[in-house]
């Protein structure tokens, strides 16, 4: 007979069950013909149990019990609180499913005359997501800084005379040649009438 475990601690039996499934809908308006997935988000599982735990077990039980020491009640008791001291996930087995990383999120035991020689407990387990990271190197290709050039400081170039000289003598052809030929007569010794050429 296969026994519901709470992260590996037998229970003899287990009273009350409730798996719940949750989805949280956008309030907003979905476009029609859109991806109905993107608008839909689960929520993790929840697991709900009553459970007891008995100082006299029996069947299989005898035999793990026996091997474990101690008073079975008094080990629920102290299981229970170490689960919820570390605040890690653990795995919890039931009579129909399977479940991983839960937090134990509540753990009630009530004690009275009723319940005997017994742990009775109701707890409240909530699946976590757990999410790797995977890291990669991607080679990247530096570009070196181009080396300085000593320039050091240079004298000013000279200024360059214009290269426009006149070096012949036309005669005009209009009347604005003329009136050159005229102003620079006098100061070349060119008489009136004459063309200065630029090359």
């Amino acid at each position: 007979m296969a026994y519901a475990t709470i992260d590996g601690f037998e229970v003899d039996a287990m009273v009350t069950e409730e798996h719940a499934i949750e989805s949280e809908v956008t309030d907003n308006p979905v476009e029609s013909g859109s991806d109905f997935t993107d608008h839909v988000r689960l929520k993790p599982r929840r697991y709900v149990c009553e459970g007891v735990i008995s100082d006299t077990p029996m069947g299989a039980l005898v035999e793990i019990r026996a091997n474990q020491g101690g008073r079975p009640s008094e080990m629920a008791r102290a299981k229970f609180e170490l689960i919820t001291s570390r605040r890690t996930p653990i795995t919890v087995v039931t009579s129909s499913k399977r479940y991983e990383n839960m937090i134990m999120e509540t753990i009630n035991m009530p004690e009275n005359v009723g319940i005997g020689e017994a742990c009775r407990f109701r707890a409240t387990f909530k699946q976590i997501r757990i999410v790797t990271n995977e890291r990669t190197t991607v080679p990247v290709s530096i570009p070196r800084a181009a080396k300085k050039k000593n320039r050091g400081n240079k004298p000013a170039k000279p200024a360059t005379p214009s290269k426009k000289t006149y070096t012949g003598v036309k005669k005009y052809k209009d009347s604005w040649g003329g009136q050159l030929a005229q102003k620079l007569g006098g100061l070349d010794g060119f008489g009136s009438g004459t063309e200065f050429v630029e090359d």
